[in-house]
């Protein structure tokens, strides 16, 4: 996808290339990964992402392009990361992001396009190099069935350029030329004699088309943001994890399959934390994780694995609570390790965990498994019931005529923004410094006459920590 960097500052969007080993026909023996290359386009200051705090030359050398000393977020004592890049320190604490400092090309180039040739081609300094590395790759390997690889974009991407056969399309449904006397005619017309060009390149597109025709973005996990990038990221994952309903067309091994036995999702009636009636009590996660159940005709007792969205401890606690589970069940509650420790890069944990959840059940035959996740605060949930069998009757998605919400306080409560007087406290959050130290207190509760109050403590570090203690 080429964009130019403005494009890309305004909308997030990369190229997407993918080399998609497990999951389409003519497969390398063994072959079970996927290899998912973003090729960010635009400038971007290595010193001011990875910051050389511990380094005095820095600041001497860079008095205005630099990063505030202080704010940068420390990795090991002398690297840092960039303040914004705060979301991926979890990754790196987890041992799942590496940073590469000080590499890059040693051409003297100063054009940009020039240097984004020379990665993608890894000919430095060659400017007619063609073939692109993951191309080369692809060649080596001897993959030569061109759903191997595949840019989603306009024009394919040069890394993937050269004489194995890949695909290029801007949209996997855009991708499709039904079966017809339109078809048979084209299928005619290039049935050309072996070895020949055109022939080959046919002889490759269409069992492509038949292939990616079966691909369904319906059902991809995760929720992506309307933008480029992330109707790419969409479309990568309908491609790396398909519609379990074609995998006998697509040649997916049978010892690969996870069927999916049900699902559902809603929102709380109470939009904003503030307003819920019972902060004790999420009742459309309830509704959804209940629903979910049903829909798969099956009972907390017969899910061998959990993995609920665990953006915080409290997400879990209140799943538990939710379903009658004990916090401490030998189950467990996740597949990944957790969002915390695994990460969920652009708000896709979900897509993760039911990749990861998925690899769970191809190990354990006859296991089932519970996804969920949710978003805003406890507002929005969802949740998907998956097996390594296929579900007798067929599955179900939505929720049930009889919701546990029914027994319970949905609607908003008002907040009383003028509210005083002797009150009850229902909830609180303490906000801490980097040091430790308490800076701030909110409260939410109720006065004497029953109306919701919300308030902020006074800022007094000794009021805030007797405020705790004393609760």
């Amino acid at each position: 996808m080429a964009l130019t960097r403005r494009q890309f500052l305004r909308s997030g969007a990369a190229s997407f290339s993918a080399l998609l080993l497990p999951t389409l026909p003519a497969r390398a023996a063994g072959a079970d990964k996927v290899l998912v290359v973003l090729f960010l386009r635009g400038g971007a200051d290595g010193l001011n992402l990875v910051v050389p705090h511990g380094d005095p030359s820095y600041y001497d050398l860079r008095p205005a392009a630099r990063v505030w000393p202080g704010t940068e977020l420390d990795l090991d004592g002398f690297f840092g990361l960039h303040p914004s890049l705060e979301p991926l320190l979890p990754l790196y604490h987890a041992g799942n992001l590496a940073v590469i400092h000080a590499a890059g090309s040693p051409h003297p180039t100063r054009s940009h396009f020039r240097a984004q040739d020379f990665m993608e081609t890894t000919a430095l300094g060659d400017n007619h190099a063609t073939t692109g590395w993951l191309n080369r790759f692809l060649t080596a390997s001897q993959l030569d069935d061109p759903v191997a690889g595949i840019t989603i974009g306009a024009n394919p991407n040069l890394s993937l350029r050269g004489p194995a056969p890949t695909l290029t399309f801007r949209s996997v449904s855009e991708f499709v030329l039904a079966q017809g006397p339109e078809r048979a005619a084209l299928e005619a017309l290039y049935a050309l004699p072996a070895g020949d060009l055109l022939g080959s390149v046919a002889d490759a597109v269409f069992p492509a088309l038949d292939a990616l025709g079966q691909v369904s973005l319906a059902g991809s996990a995760g929720d992506y943001p309307d933008s480029p990038f992330g109707g790419v990221m969409k479309q990568a994952a309908g491609l790396i994890l398909c519609s379990v309903a074609k995998a006998r067309a697509l040649g997916i091994p049978e010892e690969k399959w996870v069927y999916w036995w049900g699902g559902a999702h809603s929102q709380e009636k109470a939009w904003w934390t503030s307003e819920r009636p019972d902060f004790t009590e999420c009742p459309s996660m309830k509704d959804t994780h209940v629903s979910a159940l049903a829909n798969a005709g099956i009972e907390i007792p017969e899910i061998d694995h959990f993995d609920f969205y665990s953006c915080f401890p409290v997400a879990v606690q209140m799943a538990c609570e939710m379903l009658g589970i004990a916090v401490d069940d030998q189950r467990g509650f996740t597949v990944t390790g957790g969002l915390p420790y695994a990460g969920g890069p652009a708000s896709a944990y979900t897509l993760h965990s039911i990749a990861e959840m998925a690899r769970k059940l191809r190990e354990n035959p006859g296991h089932k498994g519970l996804v969920t996740g949710n978003g805003w605060y406890f507002t929005k949930h969802s949740a998907a019931v998956l097996a390594s069998t296929p579900k007798e009757s067929a599955p179900k998605n939505g929720l049930i005529a009889e919701l546990p919400s029914m027994q319970m306080r949905t609607s908003a409560t008002a907040v009383d923004t003028t509210a005083e007087g002797p009150a009850t406290i229902e909830s609180y959050t303490v906000c801490y410094d980097r040091e430790g130290k308490p800076v701030r207190g909110i409260v939410l509760g109720r006065t004497d006459a029953g109306s919701r109050f919300l308030a902020n403590t006074p800022d007094s570090t000794e009021f805030l920590e007797t405020f705790v203690a004393q609760e």
